[in-house]
């Protein structure tokens, strides 16, 4: 159960961090401080450490394990996103529209970089 909560959880704090509307205040504030809007803006960047901090609560305070529930946290995160975007194309091809995010500045990740209209 533990990793469940630790898998969700890494998730959906990443796309709240990310694209969330109640952060966007705070993400707005933070564009001063490039590397902490890039942080903050980008999945891969902002679930690995999201990963560490829930890794070392939920699951173990060992170094080694926490470390990699960041790496895991990371990667599950990707891989939800990459699953939203399949839905965001299947949405998009039904000509529903759907909101996207800024690419990444710091690791030139941009996992959500879709077509805003569908191709014709």
């Amino acid at each position: 159960m533990n990793t469940l909560f630790f898998i969700l959880g890494t998730i959906g704090a990443s796309f709240i961090l990310a694209d969330g509307k109640i952060l966007e205040p705070v993400r707005n504030y933070v564009k001063k401080w490039s590397l902490i809007h890039t942080w903050m803006t980008c999945y891969t960047c902002n679930s690995f450490w999201i990963g560490l901090f829930l890794g070392y609560f939920i699951i173990s305070k060992n170094l080694y394990l926490t470390l990699a529930c960041g790496f895991s946290g990371s990667f599950a995160t990707t891989l939800a996103v990459y699953l939203t975007n399949i839905l965001e194309l299947i949405a998009m091809r039904n000509q529903i529209a759907v909101p996207q995010s800024a690419p990444c500045k710091h690791c030139q990740s941009n996992p959500t970089n879709i077509p805003s209209t569908p191709a014709q």
